[in-house]
């Protein structure tokens, strides 16, 4: 499977709801396309100016993610979640520690930073916070790697719903990182993390059915979920980059006729 090489290449933000304002119930569906009005991000830049605090998370989420009009900036998403980090937010805490993570051109990665905030998150119990803290555990990212602190960080974290936690669960399962090996229970969790349109969930439970893995080989939902993952842009591209039907030529054609016109070349790639 793909998703140690890209999952944390994958938003960290899914779909979580942040409450009470458009602006973020705009940001919840992360695969939606659009454009948001100009009028409409300027008044929450005014907000956030003034410090109302959730605008400061919504704005911080628009330019950590980039899209719907919007630039993406690190730089501009770092002021607006330290703004409310300063104020006592959880979740723009660990959106603070998944920027020092992962790191970019404009901000080095930091451990130690990451973890500080992670903490603060994982302390006011938000989800995000603890899956981050799970994945430096899972990964020994400046701390020793401990599957068991990873399994339970992701554990309090997809009890709350959170997809990331459900899905590093669910690789857990799979490969069997610190508890036994367990392919339904894999199962379990990537179907969760689907339910909230992880790509990588989609990816996933789409090979366990290709291949049988724990269940009942089924093609029909195996090219179901892969035409999921087809039409997930820029991350469905990276992941089928993977031959996925190499030794099933009708699941590879049903794979060709599910996408339709266009699609033949994206499906000729997985042969």
């Amino acid at each position: 499977m793909l998703y140690v090489t890209v999952s944390q290449g994958v938003s960290f933000g899914g779909g979580l709801a942040i409450q009470r304002i458009r602006l973020l119930d705009e940001l919840e569906n992360g695969y939606a396309t659009g454009i948001l009005d100009n009028d409409l991000i300027e008044y929450y830049q005014l907000l956030a100016e003034k410090g109302d605090v959730q605008a400061q998370v919504g704005l911080g989420q628009l330019h950590y993610q980039g899209g719907k009009g919007v630039e993406l900036d690190y730089q501009k998403a770092l002021h607006y979640f330290t703004e409310a980090a300063n104020a006592g937010n959880a979740m723009a805490m660990a959106y603070l520690g998944k920027i020092y993570l992962d790191g970019s051109d404009e901000i080095p990665s930091n451990n130690d930073t990451a973890f500080k905030y992670f903490k603060k998150s994982s302390e006011l119990n938000n989800p995000v916070g603890l899956s981050g803290l799970g994945l430096m555990y899972l990964y020994g990212r400046g701390v020793e790697k401990d599957y068991s602190k990873a399994y339970q960080f992701f554990l309090q974290a997809a009890d709350q719903g959170w997809v990331d936690g459900q899905l590093q669960l669910g690789n857990m399962y799979f490969s069997g990182l610190g508890v036994k090996k367990d392919f339904k229970m894999a199962n379990k969790y990537f179907s969760l993390a689907s339910q909230s349109g992880h790509v990588l969930a989609y990816y996933n439970l789409g090979q366990m059915h290709s291949q049988g893995t724990g269940m009942l080989r089924s093609c029909p939902t195996a090219v179901e979920l892969f035409k999921n993952v087809a039409e997930r842009g820029r991350w469905g591209e990276i992941l089928m980059q993977e031959k996925v039907f190499t030794n099933n030529p009708i699941c590879y054609l049903r794979l060709r006729n599910a996408l339709g016109n266009g699609g033949e070349s994206w499906a000729d790639n997985q042969l």
